[in-house]
């Protein structure tokens, strides 16, 4: 694999080379963005080139140290990704611990924490400690959707590098090279929302859920009200796919406001940012039913008002 294997984010590896060309390597990077969209492949990718052996802006695939990296054994490179919806204090506690150790067998100690922004509060504060007096051989590269959910202090001591969504014609091409019928793209290209995570997610579904019965769900509250918003709440958390009847209404929103359909609601652009913060909460572990239940509340005011 190869910087050119990162689809998408010319910005993000251009700032990345140009650091392994400079020797400009920071003590801490935040990556941003979308959910899907290659942040944690680049994290890893970056943490396999610095410390490649044969040297160079490009990793050579061929040494132990690539190997290792490939294999997920690197004695020097370690993931840490949330557990049951949160990155815990003792996952920080025990990463601190290994900081303090000189490098095993590479140059370079990385350590990346995928979807950082699920740290508990604790958490967040053992970190601090880490990044404010980071050991010289260690860096770590922390991965958020939301990155506002990380304390001002954790992201002002990260260099930031924001993560696009990616084009339609990425996402085509990718899929098309799966072998994804060309009948199902474009329907896949729409619920991605520029997520190629997510379009591969919702590819590998069984019931992937259709776009049809989450409109009527919106028809159904404009011409019934609030009391229709409990059985619909009621309906969604029975088929537990809350997020994706959110994924696709963001991706139905972005679609009509884009090609400036006529949609029941008086700010079209006000009805996406409602979902994207219903979205949000979620992400959070918020009530389900209590986020949904107000979206499409704030969702049926918007649409009293055409």
């Amino acid at each position: 694999m190869g910087w050119d294997d990162i689809l998408g984010q010319p910005y993000a590896v251009k700032i990345l080379q140009n650091s392994i060309r400079f020797r400009r390597i920071p003590q801490a990077f935040l990556f941003f963005g979308e959910k899907g969209v290659g942040k944690r492949l680049t994290a890893t990718h970056y943490a396999k080139v610095i410390n490649c052996e044969k040297g160079g802006l490009d990793c050579c695939d061929d040494c132990l140290s690539c190997q290792m990296v490939d294999n997920n054994n690197h004695p020097d490179v370690r993931s840490i990704s949330p557990e049951n919806g949160r990155i815990s204090i003792s996952e920080i506690r025990s990463l601190k611990k290994e900081t303090g150790l000189t490098p095993v067998y590479s140059r370079r100690k990385v350590y990346i924490i995928s979807e950082a922004d699920k740290m508990t509060e604790e958490a967040q504060n053992s970190l601090l400690k880490t990044l404010e007096e980071p050991p010289l051989d260690t860096l770590l590269i922390l991965t958020a959707t939301f990155r506002n959910n990380l304390f001002p202090t954790i992201i002002s001591r990260c260099q930031q590098i924001r993560f696009s969504t990616l084009s339609n014609k990425i996402i085509e091409e990718v899929l098309e090279n799966l072998g994804v019928r060309k009948d199902r793209i474009p329907y896949l290209i729409t619920l991605s929302g520029g997520s190629l995570g997510r379009a591969k997610e919702y590819l590998n579904r069984k019931v992937p859920i259709e776009e049809e019965w989450v409109l009527d769900l919106i028809d159904r509250v404009n011409r019934y009200g609030v009391n229709e918003i409990f059985k619909i709440s009621q309906q969604i958390l029975d088929k537990k796919r809350g997020m994706d009847v959110l994924d696709v209404l963001v991706a139905y929103f972005h679609r009509c406001v884009k090609n400036e359909s006529d949609l029941p609601f008086a700010n079209p652009i006000y009805a996406l940012e409602i979902v994207l913060e219903a979205k949000e909460w979620l992400f959070k572990n918020a009530n389900p039913r209590l986020v949904i239940e107000v979206m499409f509340m704030r969702l049926l005011e918007d649409a009293k008002d055409v």
